[in-house]
């Protein structure tokens, strides 16, 4: 068995470095979480900050630092063209996370005649202004250790003698839980080569499973292989505003135009849609998108325009909107619902489905409403009862 891994370390980072061009005048933290809870999710290399860093705590050590919020559709749709150039090369590789690629090179013999032809083919697949690397291995663990040491731009395949090899790597680096790490260090266990002389017996016997593949990654036993990427089917349309705009209005009647479009394309082959993103472009420089999954498969493309246009209604865009983007994902031949089997809830799932085709009529307006008890017993009316959507 040979794998390959393709690396492109702090991938977000690179993305933004590209993105954000000459408006970075200081090394740049990337950041995820809430008003409350704000931490790092990838920076400059020179930074060194682990990703879960609070912020405040990394602005505590580096106070001359660009600050900007993490864009994660926007560095996955990147890292899945990346990976569609990949399988343009070789069909089977195993999504290992984002700037992360595991590669099976069985069969790539027939292909290329030696490793240097490999290695080329597969790093020409990564955009140039990305800086990404290759490791050549016989299991994955040893391949992502092979490609951390190579330069940039280019490969390393690992030695023969595999145990030598890793010895001096930290057990950080192992795909095991943060706390197992810690009990390792907490044992004066810092590198793999600290674990091999214990044996799998002790290791299993601490740690159980985890404590198993801990020994065999660290004594080049990796017997994993790579999980098949599956590829679904994907539609893509898009529209560039004439003018960048803040107007809700505008960005409904463009989805209107670019559901129509998706429509076109499926309506034949009677198609239903499970999920679609919507996302764009907002001056100066920020991504803005938004994930909507139905909870049944829609086959109406005006269900699919009144239920856009209800989840966009209290949006807010971080800027002016250049441009709208709509991705079309997990398609179904058929809506298959399981009808239930008693005869009260099958009658409240149709009336569930009358409500909605109203709804959807009439521009998704709450038209019907349910009768429900409050103070039953007040002497005053209007605390008696009240009406309430009815919610289907």
């Amino acid at each position: 068995m040979r794998i390959a891994c393709l690396l492109i370390p702090h991938f977000p980072h690179q993305v933004e470095q590209r993105r954000q061009g000459k408006g970075l005048s200081y090394p740049l933290m990337i950041t995820k979480g809430n008003e409350t809870h704000r931490y790092i999710y990838d920076s400059s290399e020179e930074l060194k900050i682990p990703f879960g860093t609070p912020l405040q705590e990394a602005l505590s050590t580096h106070t001359q630092c660009d600050v900007i919020e993490a864009d994660e559709f926007f560095y996955k749709q990147i890292h899945e063209e990346i990976m569609d150039e990949i399988q343009e090369r070789l069909p089977v590789i195993e999504d290992a996370g984002l700037g992360c690629i595991f590669i099976d090179l069985q069969g790539s013999e027939i292909l290329y005649p030696n490793d240097a032809y490999l290695a080329r083919a597969l790093l020409e697949a990564i955009p140039f202004y990305l800086q990404g690397k290759l490791g050549i291995a016989s299991g994955k663990f040893t391949a992502y250790l092979s490609a951390l040491q190579a330069k940039s731009g280019s490969a390393t395949r690992a030695p023969l003698n595999q145990e030598g090899f890793l010895q001096g790597f930290s057990i950080n680096l192992l795909p095991i839980s943060k706390t197992m790490k810690n009990r390792l260090h907490g044992f004066e266990l810092h590198s793999l080569g600290d674990l091999v002389p214990l044996g799998i017996g002790p290791l299993q016997a601490q740690f159980g499973p985890e404590g198993n593949l801990a020994w065999k990654l660290s004594s080049g036993k990796d017997e994993r292989s790579v999980i098949p990427r599956s590829r679904q089917e994907v539609i893509l349309e898009e529209l560039i505003f004439p003018t960048p705009t803040v107007s809700l209005a505008f960005v409904l009647l463009g989805m209107e135009a670019l559901v129509g479009r998706v429509w076109s394309r499926i309506e034949k082959y009677g198609y239903h849609i499970r999920e679609m993103t919507v996302y764009g472009n907002c001056f100066p420089s920020h991504q803005w998108s938004k994930r909507i999954v139905f909870r049944e498969p829609v086959a109406s493309k005006e269900m699919v325009i009144a239920l856009l246009k209800r989840k966009l209604e209290s949006t807010f865009l971080p800027g002016p909107l250049e441009d709208l983007r709509l991705r079309v994902e997990g398609f179904t031949g058929s809506k298959g619902k399981q009808k239930s089997l008693f005869l009260h809830l099958r009658r409240k799932e149709q009336i569930g489905e009358a409500v909605q085709q109203l709804e959807t009529q009439f521009n998704g307006k709450t038209l019907v409403y349910r009768y429900q008890e409050v103070e039953p017993f007040s002497r005053i009316p209007e605390r008696r009862s009240a009406l309430i959507p009815f919610v289907h």
